[in-house]
């Protein structure tokens, strides 16, 4: 046996899998960097067995990951050796001469010192230079996702987050057999997820006991409504999720509930709640969601509410997010999905009051790319519910837009000193349009709350509701009978 040298360049977070080339565990060194000395688990997941770093470098500082990325990572990546000073720090492993080793190491940053800067360092492998390691997420990625990622059969955990990729998510990734996680958040690719990668997912389905353990036995009821209860749980990983439960009794439920198993499958979106799984199972039925730490609009909204009031900003990033949401349901999927009934008690609030659309139990899927409605019994939420669909039969991507309109405006409620209101009110207003045909497309609605956004975000002072300002440019043009109906040329406060 000699020592075997894995000298690390510059300061950074670092976890190491050591493993010998063999089919089992025997042999294998599974470092978990960071781990507390004289500490040892095994992974949930892929059962593999892992150990503290503590006995193989005397450099370096424990640290964990910040709170918001546990949920997301495995347990692996929830602690980490970070290196803040020397130029190298090494590893010393023991290995034996003329024997093979497959090295294989992952990194995770994590935002463990709070600075939001992914680090760049060099690896060896005793005086050889390895590698770079440049992680993708955040790295400014634009255009398509590379075919190249094709030839990474070999890799477990691919991350693209955080950049501005475009385009469809190519069928290759589904390929990939070693991939176990894909975090494709916070770009702009459009398109539905690839029916290989929706066929991957191993933890989509869950029986009735795995539902009583991960809510501890129905314990903690969190919302109601007509489909059935909602329960507080918390799967093996510990990430915290909501279940929720079937009222057996309900006919129209059960419809609802394999529609929405059915579309959440395929409709994938940061602004959409994401669907962990689901349990259907005799007379049980339960929807497994992640989480979302801040309840739903209407809640938020309402005049009995005991936390902190929302602010215009927040509102107008609210209205942002729904419209995202909605212009991916609508432009992004292909063929079009139809809400059909958007409102603030279906929309959620994360821990950092982003939105995310749920309960798609009502929603409908066109039947080809340039179908322009779907024929079908008018449901939804009065108040919510387009007028002309209600008479017609007709559900159309407008049909939506009127419900977000309706949304909207209840954002609106209140008086804000600022000429982004001003417009946000013309553009709910554009929205509740009694003709269908006269609705923006909710793709130039999104952009002109952005803009709204944009002016409240740049604005240094506050400015007076009265002074529209007719210089800005603008995708929705108000229709000629919008004052008609509103009954009045001056500035509208709406009060709901």
């Amino acid at each position: 046996m000699k020592p075997f040298l894995f000298p690390l360049l510059g300061g950074f977070a670092f976890m190491l899998l050591l493993v010998h080339a063999q089919d089992d565990q025997t042999g294998f060194i599974s470092i978990d960097c960071g781990l507390a000395e004289n500490t040892s688990y095994t992974e949930k997941m892929t059962g593999i067995n892992y150990i503290s770093d503590e006995t193989f470098i005397s450099t370096g500082e424990n640290n964990v990951v910040l709170q918001e990325y546990r949920n997301k990572y495995q347990e692996p990546y929830m602690s980490l050796r970070s290196f803040p000073g020397g130029i190298r720090n090494c590893y010393k492993i023991n290995v034996t001469n003329g024997t093979k080793y497959l090295i294989r190491s992952s990194f995770k940053y994590g935002n463990y010192d709070r600075q939001n800067i992914l680090p760049e360092f060099d690896l060896q492998l005793g005086t050889n230079v390895w590698d770079l390691v440049k992680n993708l997420s955040s790295s400014g990625l634009t255009g398509e996702i590379a075919p190249y990622i094709s030839n990474l059969t070999m890799i477990h955990i691919l991350d693209l987050s955080n950049n501005n990729l475009t385009g469809s998510i190519p069928d290759f990734l589904s390929r990939l057999r070693k991939l176990m996680v894909l975090n494709l958040e916070k770009n702009k690719l459009t398109g539905s997820v690839p029916v290989g990668l929706i066929q991957k997912r191993k933890d989509e389905r869950f029986t009735y006991p795995e539902i009583v353990e991960i809510t501890s036995n129905f314990k903690s009821i969190i919302g109601r409504g007509g489909f059935g209860e909602v329960y507080f749980g918390t799967l093996q990983n510990q990430t915290q999720v909501a279940v929720k439960l079937l009222i057996s009794s309900s006919t129209q439920g059960s419809k609802e509930f394999e529609n929405e198993v059915k579309l959440l499958m395929r409709a994938h979106h940061r602004n959409l709640v994401a669907l962990v799984g689901y349990c259907d199972e005799g007379e049980t039925m339960a929807l497994v969601y992640n989480f979302v730490a801040n309840g739903n609009l209407q809640q938020r909204l309402s005049a009995d509410v005991t936390l902190h009031v929302l602010t215009w900003k927040e509102r107008l990033q609210i209205a942002v997010d729904a419209a995202r949401g909605l212009d991916y349901l609508h432009n992004g999927c292909k063929p079009s999905i139809v809400h059909r009934d958007l409102k603030t008690s279906n929309i959620l609030l994360n821990e950092n009051l982003h939105a995310m659309t749920a309960d798609f139990g009502l929603s409908k899927v066109f039947a080809t790319e340039s179908a322009t409605h779907v024929s079908t019994d008018p449901k939804g939420t009065f108040g919510y519910l387009d007028p002309q669909y209600y008479y017609t039969g007709k559900l159309k991507k407008r049909s939506d837009i009127y419900s977000f309109g309706i949304v909207l405006l209840e954002l609106i409620t209140g008086t804000y000193n600022t000429s982004s209101a001003w417009k946000a009110l013309q553009i709910a207003m554009a929205c509740v349009s009694l003709k269908a045909i006269q609705r923006p497309d909710i793709t130039f609605i999104y952009k002109d709350l952005k803009e709204c956004l944009e002016i409240e975000m740049s604005s240094g002072r506050a400015q007076i509701v009265g002074n529209d300002d007719t210089s800005s440019s603008s995708s929705i043009r108000m229709a000629s009978q919008i004052e008609s109906e509103t009954s009045s040329s001056s500035p509208v406060i709406i009060s709901i």
